[in-house]
């Protein structure tokens, strides 16, 4: 029971030390890296307009810095 405790403790620790985290990729310019976007982005067409129905998940990647906009998607 010692030896599985010692290894399960030594698995996690040595899992921990070499956890690197990833790398948000390079973003163009006026745009952010975001974890969790919207799977809808806003474009010059859409500013102003009702919110059109959009699915709740998670999309990681690059999003316009607030306030801004794309011309297409």
């Amino acid at each position: 029971m010692k030896i599985t405790l010692l290894l399960t403790t030594l698995i996690v620790s040595a899992t921990a030390a070499t956890y690197k985290p990833v790398s948000a990729p390079p973003c163009k310019e006026y745009e952010v890296y975001e974890e969790c976007g919207s799977a809808c982005h806003p474009t010059c067409e859409t500013v102003g307009e009702e919110p059109t129905v959009c699915t709740l998940q998670c999309v990681s990647g690059c999003y316009c810095q607030e306030g801004l906009f794309r011309t297409a998607v």
